[in-house]
């Protein structure tokens, strides 16, 4: 009788038989299945212990099972003494890197995290300059249109002071000969140039 090593996971049962391993299938026997015996109760002349791995030749209602191999002269195993498997193929482990090899990769990306924390910190310097700049920029901005609409208020003023002589001039038009308007307007003439 060979020992069977049943280990329960997530996926399902899998067993290990003679360093073989199968997963159990949740289904119905079908002919060409592979079972596994794992609470076999053989009885006089049967041929199948736990741990044998045999194929279906066929089945009854009930779930039982008959196998077809050369030896088993018609053997027949209730659904309590099997399961049906699969085999699994064995996996070989991939080897673990060695330690220098590791390192390496440590360093290597060490080696580039330190560059771009480098280029990282030239751009914050790039991008401070750069709003200091801007901020420079604007604030004589402000300050020109500052001077701007102090000489425009200027302008303002002095458009009314204009607007305010050309009515005086045209209302002494009306009430002075010619020659009081020529003087009138040498008078005005030499206040603008004050301005």
């Amino acid at each position: 009788m060979a020992e069977i090593t049943k280990i329960e996971s997530k996926d399902g049962n899998i067993y290990e038989v003679n360093g073989k391993r199968y997963r159990e299938l949740s289904k119905e026997p079908e002919h060409g299945d592979k079972i596994l015996v794992v609470n076999g109760a053989p009885n006089g002349g049967k041929t199948y212990r736990d741990g044998d791995v045999l194929t279906v030749l066929r089945h009854d209602s009930g779930g039982d099972v008959y196998i077809q191999e050369t030896d088993a002269d018609g053997d027949i195993l209730w659904s309590t003494e099997f399961v049906i498997v699969e085999h699994i193929e064995s996996e070989t482990p991939t080897p673990f890197p060695y330690l220098s090899d590791v390192l390496d990769g440590i360093k290597t990306k060490q080696i580039h995290l330190g560059e771009r924390n480098e280029e990282n910190h030239r751009n914050i310097i790039t991008f401070s300059q750069i709003a200091e700049s801007a901020r420079s920029g604007a604030s004589k901005a402000v300050g020109g249109v500052n001077a701007l609409d102090e000489q425009l208020g200027l302008v303002r003023e002095d458009i009314v002071f204009l607007g305010e002589k050309v009515s005086a001039l045209e209302e002494s038009l009306k009430q002075q000969p010619a020659a009081a308007i020529a003087e009138e307007l040498d008078r005005f003439y030499q206040r603008k140039e004050v301005f």
